[in-house]
């Protein structure tokens, strides 16, 4: 009996030690690779914030032997932030009324890729259904985009704007229908059409936009309730609302953002939504996968709401790299702390001439990995397991086999 409990006790102690040491990672970035060798900045993507740790405790850098890469996190320089260019002015090609419909023509100086139509318009109360449509050969329409119209700010020339978003369309022409219901004329003075720019640097150097969530509206008595489902649980360091045509002059607005936790939701902030300051908030970094928005409007008009944008703050992993070899990073492991590497103690002397690389998508491992021994390669993760539970057996044979000797012996 005392050889049975020694034995048992030591297999025991043997797997406890195994999974205190032992930290295994769900998911596992696309591979990198680099031409030259030197020192890298790895941006620390939303997707990756938003599958590790606040803190990135449990994010590691392995190359294609499996071994851990050393590595320190710090600031960065803000990524992926697309913004629109400065409004271009249309020829109004025609205007005419059919079939109890207003139809307007516009003309763009130039056939690439728009986001958004803003237009002048001398109505100040406009507030209708309209229909886009595009045309690049004369006299062919196809349907781009339903949108709903009201009156924004007063300019300094008397007319009041209009802003029309686009799902990001090429074309030379735009028609904008509206029904007339027997309502007045929009008027339009002015069109100008708003041209897509690829990726440019943040202008803040600490924050990143965060991938656009599904956004519902609901107005209900004096408050207008604005919900916010993301695919993933990101990070918020701010938070920005688009009104449409940038909201009636002169308004102002309180508005409470709460942030789901577990099933219930929690006070994040609260702000003043102004024509003047603009609609922004600040807020603390906490993860969000649902935000709800709650604008006070009074006895207001609800104020039309179209686009909530959240951004992060932007991090980057620094670390040398070798020429011509792959790496992966990995992260999700709830055990993990963050690892201590000698690389921390002069990362101030460390200069990063190249751009920071960016990550690609993150993808959940059949099987947990572990780090030092191999980086996830399809299959090899599997036939690991195998090796283990095989070890195991013939450990466990090899002992039944001693305890039936001893026991003869005796």
């Amino acid at each position: 009996m005392p050889l049975k409990r020694f034995v048992a006790i030591s297999i025991l102690l043997f797997f406890v030690a195994g999974s205190t040491h032992a930290q295994f990672f769900n998911y596992h970035s696309d591979s990198i690779r680099v031409d030259f060798g030197g020192y890298y900045a790895i941006a620390v993507s939303p997707d990756l914030m938003a599958i590790a740790k606040p803190n990135l405790s449990d994010i590691r850098l392995v190359d294609d032997s499996g071994f851990a890469v050393p590595f320190f996190v710090r600031s960065g320089s803000g990524h992926g932030k697309n913004k629109q260019s400065h409004p271009t002015k249309m020829r109004i090609a025609e205007t005419y009324e059919m079939d109890y419909e207003a139809n307007v023509e516009l003309e763009a100086p130039q056939e690439k890729a728009a986001v958004a139509i803003e237009l002048k318009v001398k109505n100040n109360n406009v507030q209708r259904k309209c229909n886009i449509s595009q045309s690049s050969v004369k006299n062919v329409w196809t349907a781009v985009t339903d949108a709903n119209l009201f009156t924004g700010g007063e300019g300094s020339d008397g007319t009041y704007s209009l802003m029309i978003w686009l799902p990001k369309t090429v074309a030379k022409r735009y028609r904008i229908t509206t029904k007339l219901d027997h309502q007045h004329p929009m008027g339009i003075t002015e069109a100008y059409i708003h041209y897509y720019e690829p990726e440019q640097p943040s202008t803040d150097p600490l924050i990143q936009v965060n991938p656009p969530g599904n956004m519902m509206v609901h107005d209900s008595n004096r408050h207008t309730y604005v919900k916010v489902l993301y695919d993933a649980p990101y990070p918020v360091n701010r938070l920005q609302l688009s009104i449409i045509g940038g909201g009636p002059y002169g308004f102002e607005r309180i508005a409470s953002v709460l942030v789901k936790t577990d099933s219930t939701f929690e006070p994040a902030g609260e702000f003043l939504m102004s024509s003047r300051y603009g609609s922004v908030l600040e807020m603390d970094g906490r993860k969000a996968k649902e935000l709800l928005i709650v604008i006070d409007n009074k006895d207001d008009r609800p104020l039309p709401v179209n686009k909530v944008t959240t951004w992060s703050q932007a991090m980057e992993m620094v670390a040398s790299l070798q020429k011509e070899r792959h790496y992966v990073v990995l992260a999700g492991c709830d055990t993990a702390s963050a690892p201590e590497y000698d690389i921390v103690r002069f990362k101030d002397s460390i200069n990063v001439a190249q751009s920071a690389i960016n990550l690609g998508a993150f993808h959940k491992n059949k099987v947990a990995v572990q780090t030092v021994h191999k980086a996830p390669e399809t299959g090899k993760v599997s036939w690991l397991w195998i090796g283990i539970v095989g070890g195991v057996g013939m450990l466990i044979f090899a002992t039944s086999r001693m305890m039936r000797d001893v026991k003869k012996a005796s």
